[in-house]
C-alpha cells in the first residue's frame, strides 16, 4: 500500500502544477513515514500541521522555482494553512512557527523581499 493521486482535471496549468507539488510532498512522507503511520499522524493536529507545511514548503518552492516572488508565495500558504479547518484553533504564531521550521530558506527569503518591499515603498512617498 503506498500514496494514490488524483486531480481535479479543472485545474489550471498553473494550479496543476502547484498541486502536483504538494501531493508528491505528500506522497513522499507517505513513503518514508508508511501508509498507516502517515495516516495516524493525520489524526494529531500537531503532526497534521507539521505533514502540511511541509507540503505547503514544497508548493512554495515550487513557485519560486518558476519565477514567483518568495513574499508572496509564503504569504499565500501561510494563508492557506489558516483557512484549513483542522488549523482554526491554532494561532498565527503556531502556524508561522510550523511553516519557518519546515521552509526556512523560503521564510529567510521572504522576510528579506518583504523588508526590500517596504522600503521602496516608504521612499516612493506611501499615501
Amino acid at each position: 500500500m503506498g500514496p494514490v493521486q488524483r486531480f481535479n482535471p479543472d485545474l489550471s496549468d498553473s494550479g496543476l502544477a502547484r498541486t502536483r507539488a504538494h501531493e508528491a510532498a505528500h506522497a513522499s512522507q507517505c513513503r518514508r513515514d508508511g501508509a498507516i503511520w502517515h495516516f495516524v499522524h493525520g489524526v494529531f493536529p500537531s503532526q497534521r500541521l507539521a505533514a502540511e507545511a511541509e507540503a505547503y514548503c514544497a508548493e512554495a518552492n515550487f513557485g519560486v522555482a518558476n519565477g514567483g516572488q518568495a513574499r508572496l508565495e509564503y504569504a499565500r500558504i501561510q494563508d492557506e494553512l489558516r483557512e484549513m479547518p483542522w488549523f482554526r484553533r491554532l494561532s498565527s504564531d503556531v502556524l508561522n512557527d510550523s511553516l519557518a521550521s519546515q521552509c526556512p530558506t523560503i521564510a529567510v527569503a521572504a522576510a528579506r523581499e518583504e523588508a526590500d518591499w517596504q522600503a521602496r515603498w516608504h521612499r516612493a512617498g506611501s499615501p
